[in-house]
């Protein structure tokens, strides 16, 4: 996958996802997943953000064949 496809998918993870969870593993951290069925015939595209009040991150962002599981904050319906 070329660099710019992959910054553009996370993007469109952070922007428009499936699911947001809560991070099992910190406070301020935000899970975002979203299904592409583009990706190796269908994968999740997962990033993990930390949202804390100084500043935003991301500190990963991977491919995944399953849905992260956690706290649902929020869901597209």
């Amino acid at each position: 996958m070329e660099a710019e496809v992959m910054i553009e998918t996370i993007r469109m993870t952070i922007e428009k996802p499936s699911n947001i969870l809560k991070s099992r593993k910190d406070a301020d951290g935000l899970v975002f997943a979203k299904w592409e069925p583009h990706i190796y015939g269908g994968k999740f595209v997962v990033v993990a953000v930390i949202a804390s009040p100084e500043r935003n991150w991301i500190i990963t962002a991977f491919i995944s064949r399953y849905q992260p599981m956690g706290i649902i904050l929020w869901r597209q319906d």
